[in-house]
C-alpha cells in the first residue's frame, strides 16, 4: 500500500498530466483542426457554388499551407471557368442576336463568324446552315417566278394574236357586206 504522501504525489502529477493533455489537445485543436475544419467548411461552400468563400489561412503546418494553396488554386480555377463562361454566353447573344437582326431587315448574307466552342460551335452551324438554305430558297422562287412571268407574257402574246385575226376577219366581212349592201342599193336605183 501506498504511504499517503506518495498518493497524494500521484495525484497531483496525475492531474497535472491531464492538465498538459487538455492544453497539448486544445493547442492541438487550434493548430491543426481549426484550420483543417476551416478548410473542409470552404471546400464545401464552393462545391455548392458560392463564390465568395474567404481561404482561412492555415498558418505554419506545412500540410494544411498545402491543402489551403490547392483549394486556393481549385477555386481561381472556378474563377476563371466561371469568367470563360459568361464571355461565351455573351457571344452567342451577340452573335445570334446580331444575325437575327440582319436577318429581319432582309440580309441573306449574314452569317456568325465569331468563334464558338463546345455545344455552342453547333449553333452556329446550325444558324448559318440554315441561312444558306434560306438564300437557296429564295433564289429559286426568284427563278420560278421570271418563270412564270415569261410563260404568262407568252400566253398573253398567243391569246391576243387570235383576238387580232378576228377583229381583222370581223373588219373585213363587215367591209365585204357593206359593199355588197352598197352594190344592191345602185342597181335597184
Amino acid at each position: 500500500v501506498f504511504p499517503l504522501g506518495a498518493t497524494v504525489r500521484f495525484a497531483v502529477a496525475w492531474a497535472g498530466a491531464v492538465i498538459i493533455a487538455i492544453r497539448v489537445s486544445r493547442l492541438a485543436n487550434r493548430h491543426r483542426v481549426a484550420p483543417l475544419q476551416g478548410l473542409t467548411d470552404a471546400m464545401l461552400r464552393l462545391g455548392q457554388g458560392q463564390r465568395d468563400v474567404a481561404i482561412p489561412p492555415a498558418g505554419k503546418v506545412s500540410e494544411l499551407g498545402d491543402l489551403t494553396a490547392a483549394i486556393g488554386g481549385f477555386r481561381a480555377q472556378i474563377d476563371a471557368a466561371e469568367a470563360a463562361r459568361a464571355t461565351q454566353e455573351r457571344l452567342i447573344v451577340d452573335s445570334i442576336g446580331t444575325g437575327l437582326r440582319a436577318l429581319s431587315q432582309g440580309d441573306l448574307t449574314t452569317e456568325i463568324r465569331a468563334d464558338l466552342t463546345g455545344s455552342f460551335a453547333g449553333l452556329k452551324t446550325d444558324f448559318n446552315t440554315a441561312i444558306a438554305e434560306l438564300r437557296t430558297l429564295i433564289g429559286k422562287v426568284i427563278e420560278s417566278s421570271g418563270a412564270i412571268r415569261a410563260g404568262s407574257t407568252e400566253i398573253a402574246q398567243a391569246s391576243d394574236d387570235p383576238a387580232r385575226r378576228t377583229e381583222c376577219n370581223a373588219a373585213s366581212s363587215t367591209e365585204e357586206h357593206t359593199s355588197e349592201l352598197q352594190s344592191r342599193r345602185n342597181r335597184l336605183c
